[in-house]
């Protein structure tokens, strides 16, 4: 299969157009006409993930960080730029799906919601999509029962693996509504604010965010980026391949070398 068949196909399931503004999907180093060998599936890339490619013989990557995301003025060796020149060097295809990716249905920001395992009466998009008001992202759910603090802080740690978060507390009652933003939701969190939203789970938030929430009645459960997305992300990939149907077609490797670059101690 060459890459652009894959794209084509790619593009049934997830369309870049989906993509904000500020995002950067698709093919972003590669040749559309390239014959992939086989797909390794990572939330980002490094050093080390390209010699394990290079190891199976693996031409194409598909992260879901992009890696290519500011404006790149010069390509050297000296500097972090150098795991795109070695996937230039190598010929190496690198393709990325990510805002568009956590928009659609079924995508990484419902499949973190179904991880979590949360018994829920409705869910809503927090921010539409101007392509489709049914897609967007973060999404608030209605529980079907209200749930302590405590509770769901233990259902994120049994499921995502993860032993620390941080907390901002504002409430001493239950919680009933959540929104589930994975990643960063720091630039999302005022679209919280007079929607009855009781409890923001998410990624990256900064100090003055997490102090305009507490005064205006809102908690908090930062979760930490990777952590919101790194079995999220795989999950879905898995779900996309087998919709596909290239799984026989093709060697398909799902990364296990990427943890958390943040160490809580």
């Amino acid at each position: 299969m060459k890459i652009s068949e894959f794209i084509d196909r790619m593009e049934l399931l997830v369309p870049s157009n989906l993509a904000l503004s500020y995002d950067n999907v698709g093919l972003l180093i590669g040749n559309m006409e390239s014959d992939i060998t086989g797909l390794y599936i990572s939330l980002d890339i490094n050093e080390d993930i390209i010699n394990k490619i290079l190891d199976l013989k693996i031409n194409t990557v598909i992260t879901h960080h992009p890696v290519i995301f500011n404006s790149i003025k010069n390509l050297s060796f000296q500097y972090d730029n150098t795991d795109i020149l070695k996937c230039i060097k190598h010929d190496i295809n690198v393709l990325s799906y990510h805002t568009n990716l956590d928009m659609i249905n079924n995508g990484v920001n419902d499949e973190l919601i179904n991880i979590l395992k949360f018994e829920y009466n409705n869910i809503s998009i927090l921010e539409p999509s101007e392509i489709d008001s049914n897609l967007g992202i973060g999404r608030i759910v209605d529980l079907s029962r209200p749930l302590n603090i405590n509770v769901i802080i233990d259902k994120i740690k049994t499921n995502l693996y993860i032993n620390s978060m941080r907390l901002v507390n504002n409430r001493n009652d239950s919680i009933n509504r959540i929104c589930v933003i994975n990643g960063s939701g720091n630039s999302l969190i005022k679209l919280c604010y007079g929607k009855n939203i009781d409890l923001v789970i998410t990624g990256d938030i900064t100090y003055h965010t997490a102090f305009e929430a507490y005064k205006n009645r809102l908690s908090i459960l930062d979760i930490g980026h990777f952590n919101s997305e790194n079995i999220a992300y795989m999950n879905v990939m898995k779900k996309i391949c087998r919709t596909l149907d290239i799984n026989d077609n093709l060697n398909i490797v799902y990364d296990d070398i990427l943890t958390d670059i943040y160490n809580y101690i």
